[in-house]
Order: C-alpha cells, then sequence, then structure tokens
C-alpha cells in the first residue's frame, strides 16, 4: 500500500506546474488549497511535522489565503528554536495568524485559540481586545466570557472580571462557583467583609444547601475565627442526616487536622467513613489520607486499626481495601499480616500483577523466601505478560534464600523474555540488544546486570561476577550499586588482593561515593577499599562517617559489619582497645560469627 504522501506529493509537484506556467491568482490558491487540504489530512493522522511543513506552504504559495495563514503563523510561534525564536519573528508569526481573525472578527473558533496563543505569550492586552472584539459577534457565548474573566484576573483589571462574570451568570444563572469565584476576587483585595458578604449571599441563595455554609467555615478559619467557623462547620453538618453529609464530615475533619486536634479529628473522620453517600473510592483515599498522617506522625497504630476495621466491615470483598491494608501493615513492620492481607487480595483479584509483587515484596520482607518463590510461580501462571519487576524480586528471593542458582534461573528466564540474544555468562550482544533496549528499560537491564553479578559471587564465581558487573556499567556508567558492589567484591575475597583489582576497586568505589556521597554503605565500601591500600588514617575518617550516618537512618538493620570493619581498620591505626570495642559490638549483633569470637579472644586482627 503506498503511504500517502508518495500519492499526494507529485499531485502538489504537477500543480505547481501549472502554476508556475499560468502565473495567475486563481492557480495559487488552487495550490495553496491543495496543500491546505493535504495539511489537514497529515493532521488527522497525527504527522504533525508533514502537516506544518504542507501549511507552510500553502501559505506561501498564497499569502493572502487567511485560513492557511492562521495554521502556518500559529505554528510558526510555536517554533522554539532557531531564528524564529526571536522577538521580531515571534511578532511576525502573530501577525501572520492574526490575518483569518482580523477576516473573520466573530468566528469563535480561531479568535479562541489565537487569544490563547497570545495568553501563553503573556500578551495579555492583545488577548484581551481580540476577545472583546469577539464578544461583540457573540455576546451571549459564556465560553467567551469566562475567558475574558481569566484575562482581566490577569491583568488586574477586577472591575471588568467582575462584570464579566456577572454578565455570564445573568445567562446561566447564579451557581454555587459564582459566589465563590467573587469571594475569590474580594479575597485577593484583601477586602474581608466583602468576602465573608460573598459568602452569606451563597448561603441567601442556597439555604439548604451545606456548601455554603461549608465554604464560608474555611474562610471565617482563613481569616484566624476558628470558633466562628466551628460554628458554621456545625451548621452545615445539621443539614445533613446523621448517616450522611460524608463531604462535609471530611471538610470538618481536615479543620481539626489542621488545628491539632487528634481527637475530633479521628471521630469526624470515623464518621466520615460510616457516611452512606460516600463511594468506596473516597472512602479508601481518605483512610489512605488518615493512615499517612498517622505514620508521619509517628502515632499510635490503634487509631488507625480502629478505622481499618470500620471499613473492611463495610467492603470485606474490596480487593483494593485489602492491598492497602497489607501496606499499613508493612508500615508497622508487621510483615506476617501484610503477606494474610495481601493474599486476601490476590484471592479476590488474582489479574493485578501490583498485588502479586507486594506478596513477593513482603515475604522476602518477612525471611519467607519459599513462599515468595510460590507467588512468583503463581503469578507467571496468572499474568499472561507479567512484567519484569516480578521477576527481579524472584531472583532477589533466591539470593536471599541463599540459593543462588534459583536466582540465576530466575535471571536467565528474565533475560530471555524481554531481552532475548542476552545470556547470563556473556558479554552485551550489542546487535541484538538494538531491537529491545529502549529509553524505558534501560535502567532495568542495567539494574539487572547488576543483580546477576550478585548472584554469580554468591555462587561462588567471581569471574562471571564481575563480567555482568561490567555489563551492568556498559549500559549505565553512573549506577552507584553496582560499582560499589563490584568494588566490594573485589577486595573482600581472600587475604591479598591483586594491585590491579585494587586500583579498580578503588576507582569503583571513588565514583560510588562521589555520585551517592551520604550513602552508608557505599562510605563503608569505599572505607574498606582504603585499608586494604593500606591508607588506614583516611580509611578510619570515612568509616566513622559511615557509622554515623547510618545511625541517622530510621531503621540502621544490621550493623555488625560497620562495626567489624571500624574495628579492623581501629586496629591497623594502633588503636586496640577502641578496635576491641567495636569487634565486640559486631559480636553483640552478630553472636554466631566465629571470626569475630576469635577477635574478641585472641585481640588481634584476622582476615576473612
Amino acid at each position: 500500500m503506498l503511504a500517502l504522501a508518495s500519492i499526494l506529493l507529485p499531485m502538489a509537484w504537477g500543480v505547481a506546474l501549472a502554476a508556475t506556467s499560468g502565473d495567475s491568482a486563481t492557480a495559487r490558491r488552487r495550490l495553496a488549497r491543495h496543500y491546505y487540504l493535504s495539511a489537514v489530512k497529515y493532521e488527522a493522522d497525527d504527522r504533525s511535522a508533514e502537516a506544518a511543513e504542507l501549511f507552510r506552504k500553502a501559505y506561501e504559495t498564497d499569502t493572502t489565503y487567511a485560513e492557511a495563514a492562521f495554521e502556518y503563523g500559529l505554528r510558526r510561534y510555536g517554533m522554539p528554536y532557531g531564528r524564529l525564536a526571536s522577538a521580531e519573528e515571534r511578532e511576525r508569526s502573530k501577525r501572520i495568524a492574526r490575518k483569518l481573525v482580523d477576516l473573520y472578527p466573530g468566528d469563535v473558533f480561531p479568535s479562541m485559540l489565537y487569544a490563547n496563543l497570545l495568553e501563553r505569550a503573556n500578551d495579555l492586552d492583545e488577548a484581551v481586545d481580540v476577545m472583546e472584539n469577539l464578544r461583540k459577534y457573540n455576546p451571549g457565548n459564556t465560553d467567551v466570557l469566562s475567558i475574558l474573566h481569566r484575562l482581566y484576573l490577569d491583568t488586574s483589571d477586577i472591575d471588568s472580571a467582575l462584570e464579566t462574570l456577572d454578565a455570564a451568570a445573568a445567562i446561566d444563572g447564579e451557581d454555587e462557583e459564582y459566589y465563590v469565584r467573587r469571594a475569590g476576587i474580594q479575597l485577593a483585595l484583601g477586602d474581608t467583609l466583602a468576602t465573608l458578604d460573598e459568602a452569606d449571599r451563597l448561603i441567601k441563595k442556597f439555604p439548604k444547601s451545606p456548601a455554603g455554609m461549608c465554604f464560608r467555615a474555611r474562610l471565617q478559619d482563613y481569616f484566624n475565627m476558628p470558633d466562628s467557623a466551628l460554628v458554621s462547620f456545625g451548621k452545615a453538618e445539621a443539614m445533613m442526616p446523621p448517616e450522611s453529609g460524608g463531604a462535609v464530615k471530611i471538610q470538618f475533619a481536615n479543620f481539626y487536622l489542621e488545628h491539632g486536634d487528634s481527637v475530633n479529628y479521628d471521630a469526624k473522620t470515623y464518621d466520615a467513613l460510616l457516611a452512606d453517600d460516600l463511594d468506596f473510592a473516597t472512602k479508601r483515599d481518605l483512610l489512605a489520607f488518615y493512615l499517612q498522617n498517622l505514620l508521619d506522625e509517628k502515632g499510635d497504630h490503634a487509631r488507625g486499626d480502629r478505622l481499618f476495621d470500620v471499613l473492611l466491615e463495610q467492603y470485606p470483598h474490596e480487593a483494593e481495601l485489602r492491598s492497602l491494608a497489607s501496606r499499613y501493615s508493612v508500615a508497622k513492620h508487621d510483615y506476617a499480616s501484610a503477606i494474610e492481607q495481601i493474599d486476601y487480595a490476590i484471592d479476590l483479584d488474582h489479574s493485578k500483577e501490583q498485588y502479586w509483587n507486594q506478596a513477593m515484596t513482603y515475604c522476602l520482607l518477612d525471611d519467607q523466601y519459599e513462599r515468595g518463590f510460590d507467588y512468583f510461580e503463581r503469578a507467571v501462571e496468572n499474568i499472561d505478560d507479567l512484567g519484569m519487576d516480578a521477576y527481579i524480586i524472584a531472583g532477589a528471593l533466591g539470593v536471599m534464600a541463599d540459593d543462588p542458582q534459583k536466582a540465576l534461573d530466575v535471571y536467565s528466564r528474565t533475560l530471555s523474555k524481554f531481552f532475548p540474544g542476552q545470556k547470563i555468562d556473556s558479554p552485551i550482544d550489542r546487535d541484538a540488544l538494538r531491537h529491545t533496549l529502549t529509553v524505558d528499560n534501560v535502567d532495568n537491564l542495567a539494574n539487572l546486570y547488576q543483580q546477576i553479578g550478585d548472584a554469580y559471587f554468591k555462587a561462588g564465581d567471581p569471574e562471571h561476577a564481575y563480567l555482568n558487573y561490567e555489563n551492568s556499567l556498559e549500559i549505565n556508567p553512573d549506577s552507584p550499586l553496582t560499582l560499589n558492589n563490584y568494588a566490594y567484591f573485589l577486595v573482600v575475597d581472600g587475604k591479598t588482593v591483586d594491585p590491579e583489582a585494587l586500583q579498580k576497586a578503588d576507582s569503583l568505589s571513588e565514583r560510588a561515593v562521589r555520585l551517592q556521597p551520604d550513602q552508608p554503605t557505599y562510605l563503608d565500601t569505599r572505607a574498606w577499599v582504603l585499608f586494604r591500600k593500606g591508607d588506614y588514617k583516611e580509611a578510619k575518617e570515612v568509616q566513622m562517617r559511615a557509622l554515623e550516618l547510618l545511625n541517622q537512618t530510621e531503621d540502621p538493620g544490621d550493623q555488625s559489619e560497620f562495626y567489624n570493619h571500624l574495628g579492623d581498620i581501629l586496629f591497623m591505626n594502633h588503636e586496640l582497645e577502641e578496635a576491641l570495642k567495636y569487634w565486640q559490638k559486631a559480636l553483640e549483633t552478630d553472636p554466631d560469627n566465629e571470626l569475630l569470637k576469635k577477635k574478641v579472644a585472641h585481640k588481634t586482627f584476622f582476615f576473612e
């Protein structure tokens, strides 16, 4: 099938020859119209570049053709590069586009589109001029009035802004938004009484709607009148049946939250969750917001548990709620409960890949590696096109389970599925990669090669570990995790280190720390590389900084290796007592470590 361009362009050349030979205005207009209609077709096919070029040809063929001038001028103005970006050329683009607006001043669409261009260019006065001219021809068009209202606000012409707002209301009626906008204008002017007066007008206009009373309450709170706001919120809530008014109760709860009243905040949130006029999605989001605040403030988890129970009673079979419950349990470090909740979600809806990934991750956190791997295999069966994240988590499960071969098997499957032609035991196949590597998956592949390297090293195969680290760095030379792990494994194995390997480790660890200077693990590796180089004083400074940063983290985790390394470094700095202190600290966190027992008992340093 021939492409549209192969048909249209030869036709265009044929008409062009005719125009040249006749050189008549009619022929030029005919050719310009042909270009214009072809451009419209390209635009409809989402081929904007070709359309822009044909609009240009249409205009240049016949500069009196206003429709072509309009389309070309708009696109010309939007080119933010080269000579067309200069102030003079942008002004010329505007003049070209305005031909159509001046020719048909009452035509709504081109005038509004042109005014939008002017607004984006901050040519507000001209935009107002165009829209006021359009209003003369379309006095009852509220879209025109709405744009004018916005432009007048932007130009601080408050009287005109109010006039256009009132004109639109005279046509469509005075709805709640009308009074809110008027109040917003008065608020911007700093007129407190006028702002509150607009809220009172809203209440008078819609006496049975709680929205006006809530609006007044929010304004009163803004003007530092919390007692008055409390009364207004109470009146708004009283307008609704006790079992309803969920939206009012949410606003009331937020008022208490902003004033630090956690007891009443909890109570109103509880009432909102029970309200029968709020849908599940709103209640779910309300609970998620509540829980996030609770966790950020390190509040009493019992408060969150109580609210969760309320929603679980109402929606026991909502998979999304079970998923939220699992994430809440993880935040509380209750991984067993998290697994139970996400397992329930999977039973309710096994088609969501996110749930399977959550289950695998929670098993990883709870050291239930086999169970996590079982979730992976079930996910493969249930999800037709399971994403790469699931495979990455499954590989991590194999590594953490001290089964690196299982991890390598998963990683091999991952490469075959997502990057055909790549193998875990070979350098990158660049020709094959050209067909699969994209801007969206490049980081995933670099991270995958890093994890393959970790698994190979754990399997006792440093040669293939280093090969995969090289693969990772070929794709992303600035991956701090790859740089760090590669450096560490180069120096951690054996009593002596090959000088060339030591030099490489030095370069890798230095780059990792330069990229993330406050990452404790990378500093620990850096200190250990310096130690292996014999730079004991610098190693001590770096390791002390690593421990300082580690202890500032919310969950420092296993600190035994940090203490052990610092003990070794202090020993080589002839600080035996301090070295013993840190070896003992390391032993307290890792009591089954035979090497640490040996160091403490013999008060001397032993290589691992």
